[in-house]
């Protein structure tokens, strides 16, 4: 190996943790002036003129380095409401920021304090749904005239829940699952997650369909399963605009006077480039990423000890703590390659990390939507299975269910109450992640546009997301 492939070497696989956390570094535009150009093993005024530099954190997604049987945040929108969040809505404590802020396209630096506080979502859902309330004799015509507030506790607490909660209808059969970055043992995990829900399904329908009971019918679905007679489809949704691959090795365990060993065990793992706010790729195009990723790949192959960095602490997008792990690298591919293994469909739709969905973005997601089966499942991910999860289950929700007359609130309480995190939550809190919140409230109002776009366009691929703002805004 001569020396300038050494030293990208020692820069690719290097367990340096919180040095070296830049963008991604043309071949073209890296310029040997900066540092020392013999430890580089290059002339003064030589530029590289191969592959890209990479020189952000290799870190390992899961939350350690022996993950749990399932991804985190693992949610499927057939699922009950959670009864806790349920009591938390009735009590008030679930707040959203007012929708009226975020449909009228407000500017940041125009809210108040009071606003970014938030209103209580079943405050909200009373005024959407109190007109029909009143029809069906649930409230009197002057308790229609009042806010949620002016109702007596009592009064309130005497109303039908179902009156209030957001609307269920769609939801499950919109077959979204969401979840966090998984490994291969865990990706199985969610594959029998879905499969064992389709089961019961197709379980129902044949009890209806036959007369048979239901138990019964369930066996019958199972033992075809077994058989291979039937088949789930299932396509992952990836959020992740960042590098990411995944890697099958073993762990080293020690050294010796001749080398390192290693576990008999292959584990499966994870893996992607980390920057500042978790942006590595902000700005590249999908097919900038996945050459990217193709390099580091190739890379990783051709040099087979790797060490991985566990990211532990955070303080806005800043890796402050982290552990690391050697491994031995037998094989490293990429999720589409992982999803095609397994028999599932993949497809992209890449969104930066805190933000709001971009223009193409939309019309990815539309795309995506468009190219998955009627009856299939569809698993959304990104890193940590919530912001850019959620915009995908909720946005696939919205156009599933375009024509069902549903709020933007019913769209994303009813995630919000199977476990997903808050699109619409309160832009105050935790000052650590005071950064965050003015992105937050564009990814709000981006979903807010989205929903107008599902509503107002019935065409699917033939009215893009982009062609539909032209005259939109």
């Amino acid at each position: 190996m001569d020396k300038k492939s050494s030293w990208l070497a020692c820069l690719l696989l290097s367990s340096s943790l919180l040095g070296n956390q830049c963008a991604l570094a043309s071949a073209e535009e890296f310029d040997s002036s900066v540092g020392s150009s013999s430890s580089q093993g290059l002339k003064p005024g030589e530029k590289f003129d191969y592959m890209n530099v990479f020189s952000a954190v290799s870190a390992v997604d899961v939350g350690s380095f022996e993950p749990p049987k399932n991804p985190k945040s693992l949610r499927g929108t057939w699922q009950a409401y959670d009864p806790d969040l349920v009591q938390a809505f009735w009590s008030g404590d679930l707040k959203i920021i007012d929708p009226a802020l975020v449909e009228k396209n407000t500017p940041w630096s125009e809210l108040s304090e009071a606003e970014k506080q938030g209103i209580s979502a079943i405050s909200i859902m009373y005024e959407q749904n109190k007109a029909q309330m009143k029809e069906n004799d649930i409230i009197t015509e002057e308790e229609a005239s009042l806010r949620w507030e002016d109702l007596s506790g009592e009064r309130q607490a005497s109303l039908p829940v179902e009156w209030l909660l957001p609307s269920r209808e769609g939801l499950a059969e919109s077959r979204g699952v969401g979840c966090a970055q998984f490994n291969k043992d865990q990706l199985l995990e969610t594959i029998k997650f879905i499969e064992d829900h389709d089961d019961i399904e197709r379980a129902k329908t044949l009890s209806d369909s036959v007369g048979i009971d239901f138990e019964g019918a369930l066996e019958t679905v199972r033992r075809m399963r077994e058989a291979g007679a039937l088949k789930t489809w299932i396509t992952i949704v990836d959020h992740r605009e960042e590098p990411h691959l995944h890697l099958e090795m073993k762990k080293a365990v020690g050294n010796s006077p001749v080398g390192l060993i290693f576990s008999d065990e292959t584990q499966s793992l994870p893996m992607s480039l980390y920057a500042p706010g978790d942006a590595f790729s902000k700005g590249k195009s999908n097919l900038k990423v996945e050459a990217v990723e193709g390099r580091l790949i190739q890379s990783i192959q051709d040099h087979e000890i790797l060490t991985l960095s566990l990211i532990t602490e955070k303080d806005k997008g800043m890796i402050r703590r982290s552990e690391t792990q050697t491994y031995n690298v037998e094989r490293a591919y990429s999720e589409k390659d992982l999803a095609h293994d397994l028999g599932l469909g993949y497809g992209r739709v890449p969104i930066t990390d805190h933000n709001a969905i971009e223009d193409e973005d939309g019309d990815y997601l539309r795309l995506a939507f468009d190219g998955i089966p009627q009856g299939a499942y569809a698993i959304h991910h990104c890193r940590g299975g919530k912001g850019r999860t959620e915009t995908g289950l909720t946005t696939r929700d919205m156009m599933f269910n375009h024509d069902k007359n549903l709020s933007l609130v019913d769209f994303v309480l009813r995630h919000v109450l199977i476990g997903g995190p808050n699109l619409l939550g309160p832009l105050v809190g935790d000052p650590s992640k005071e950064w965050k919140k003015p992105q937050a409230f564009e990814r709000a109002k981006g979903i807010a546009r989205f929903y107008r776009y599902t509503r107002e366009t019935k065409e699917g691929v033939r009215v893009l997301y982009r062609e539909w703002l032209k005259s939109a805004l």
